[in-house]
């Protein structure tokens, strides 16, 4: 027989790693970079996020008209898109994981 103590003390320490590695679980991040770069051109990135999953970049033209984007996330957790945005003004990215849950969004402003 099993003393109760030593029962109350495995399902303790079972809980404590639970919690840790939960608390330890990295959060998704998305970089927009606030204008294009020299080139006229937007890279658009993401890491911590499933890898081998797909993400759904949407982006608002500043007429209004949304396109959209895939991109699939590598070994790493990570991915990048670069686009090249046809008028000036300001866009809205937003980035959204295989469930459709936004991880991020981000701005940025065309000059171009």
């Amino acid at each position: 027989m099993i003393p109760s103590n030593y029962r109350l003390w495995t399902l303790l320490v079972v809980s404590m790693f639970l919690v840790a590695s939960t608390a330890m679980a990295a959060t998704a991040w998305i970089a927009v970079p606030s204008a294009p770069d020299a080139s006229n051109k937007v890279t658009i990135s993401g890491g911590d996020l499933a890898p081998a999953s797909s993400v759904e970049i949407q982006i608002e033209q500043p007429d209004g008209e949304q396109t959209v984007k895939f991109a699939t996330v590598n070994a790493d957790g990570n991915f990048s898109l670069e686009i090249q945005p046809v008028t000036a003004g300001s866009y809205k990215v937003k980035v959204l994981d295989g469930n459709g849950s936004e991880v991020g969004s981000g701005n940025f402003i065309s000059t171009k």
